[in-house]
Formats: C-alpha cells, sequence, structure tokens
C-alpha cells in the first residue's frame, strides 16, 4: 500500500496476460483499488472465489481515462486476490495497481499517513468548510503522488512548502489530472520536513465529502509511457510489491 505495484502485461504471452496478487487488510473498512497509465486495464477483485466486482464493472473505466477504480468494504484478515489484465483489444500495456485503506472520518485531524485516503467535509455554504487543511511529514526524500476525491468530482488542491510557498505550478491547482476532474500531484519531498495540503471544491455550489491520500510508485502515474519503459528495462516486469504503512493498513503477496 505504501509502495504501488508496477505491471507489465502481453496478451499472447501466458506468463504475463494478467497479474495475480494475495491482499490481506489489517483493518475492516473502505478500501480503493485502482489502476493507473496509458493502457486500458481490467480488475476482477475475489473473496472465497466468487468475484466481489459488481456485474460490468470489471472493465468500467471508473478510473481515469481506461484505468479501474474499485471501492470495496474488506475484512480484515481475510484473503482478497487482485487480478489485473489488459481489455480485449490491447496487445501490451502498462499500468499501477494501487491499493488504499480510508482512515474513518474521525481521523480527519491527524496528519495523513503513505497508503492511508483521510475522509473530510466540504460544504461551499459553510465558511469554516470551504477548504481542508492537513499535513504531511515523510520518512524519506523522495517523490511522492497526492491525489483527491470527492462526491463533487472536481476539487482543487494546493501543496505548500515548509518554507511557505506553493509548489503548483501556475493554472495547475486545478489541473484536473486525477479521476474525472480531481487533482493528482506528482512531488518530491524531503524527510523530516512538514508539506501543508489544501483541498477545496472548485464549484461553488456543492457540498460533500472529500478524500486526499499520499502513495508511492516506482513511475510517474500520470500516463508517461516513457518512464515505464525506463523502469521495466531496469527492474523487469514484476515491479516492486506492496508496502503497508508501518503497523496499519495491509500486506500482499503473489
Amino acid at each position: 500500500m505504501a509502495m504501488a505495484k508496477v505491471l507489465y502485461l502481453l496478451r499472447d504471452d501466458p506468463e504475463n496476460s494478467h497479474r495475480t496478487f494475495s491482499f490481506y487488510p489489517e483493518v475492516s473498512g473502505w478500501h480503493i483499488f485502482q489502476t493507473y497509465g496509458p493502457s486500458d486495464t481490467v480488475m476482477e477483485i475475489y473473496h472465497n472465489e466468487q468475484s466481489i466486482v459488481n456485474t460490468g464493472k470489471s472493465d468500467g473505466d471508473d478510473g481515469d481515462d481506461n484505468n479501474e477504480l474499485q471501492h470495496k468494504y474488506l475484512e480484515a484478515g481475510e484473503r482478497y486476490v487482485i487480478q489485473v489484465y489488459l481489455q480485449s483489444k490491447s496487445w501490451s500495456g502498462k499500468a499501477i495497481l494501487n491499493v488504499r485503506a480510508e482512515e474513518p472520518f474521525r481521523e480527519y485531524e491527524s496528519p495523513l499517513t503513505v497508503g492511508l485516503a483521510k475522509k473530510f467535509w466540504l460544504s461551499t455554504d459553510d465558511y469554516d468548510q470551504t477548504h481542508f487543511t492537513t499535513t504531511f511529514t515523510p520518512e524519506t526524500t523522495g517523490r511522492y503522488n497526492i491525489e483527491t476525491y470527492s462526491a463533487d468530482e472536481d476539487t482543487v488542491m494546493e501543496i505548500y512548502h515548509p518554507d511557505g510557498y506553493s509548489m503548483v505550478a501556475s493554472g495547475e491547482s486545478d489541473g484536473d489530472r486525477g479521476v474525472d476532474d480531481e487533482e493528482l500531484q506528482v512531488k518530491t519531498f524531503e524527510v523530516g520536513k512538514t508539506y501543508t495540503i489544501q483541498v477545496y471544491m472548485e464549484d461553488f455550489d456543492n457540498d460533500g465529502y472529500a478524500w486526499v491520500h499520499v502513495w508511492r510508485s516506482p513511475w510517474n502515474p500520470t500516463n508517461d509511457s516513457r518512464r515505464v519503459d525506463d523502469f521495466i528495462q531496469q527492474h523487469g516486469s514484476s515491479g516492486v510489491e506492496f508496502s503497508p504503512p508501518r503497523g496499519r493498513g495491509g500486506n500482499t503477496g503473489a
């Protein structure tokens, strides 16, 4: 969960036509399974050998472009099997698979943790709830993905450096790089420094729940095929295993 999985898929190669992983959540609650990248992917999630994906939604394209997004309630300690493969018209493809757990709403005041989505309420009618502010302090220096999601499906995000300036390029706070018109920023953070993240809704007449989470992947999730090829050339097609947040989240095995 702290580090997403890189996938390289070949439709006509039995060993690489799909990727299958086991996932054992440490806590009961809502989890999000999501693919990223330039390929058209299909996703199935099994529990006790039965698919828990709604009929017609394994290729529902509910993620960004033709990617998949599944929102499922999981029971702690149970085994769930995730399978990702290419849509039938694609011969080869590359993707990221990310799994994250949602924190309970009561946890909204605590700092962000890698791999855990923070839930909060936004209301354009209430001055005290027009935006949500949280912080993140990385344990290691590196590149991080900061992503939003909301009932309104159109959020705006600012990320502030500890020195006070915005790290988001001009015009990109509402860049709509995430699912639908949500936000996805990729930034390099330094260990031990505290960064401030602020989220609000783009529209001025809506309210509802929203989420923000920080996660990591070996390559940029914003549909950069060249970076995928570079990573696979260096590390192979098996990618990097999920790594759960320390003491929380879940664990996986092939």
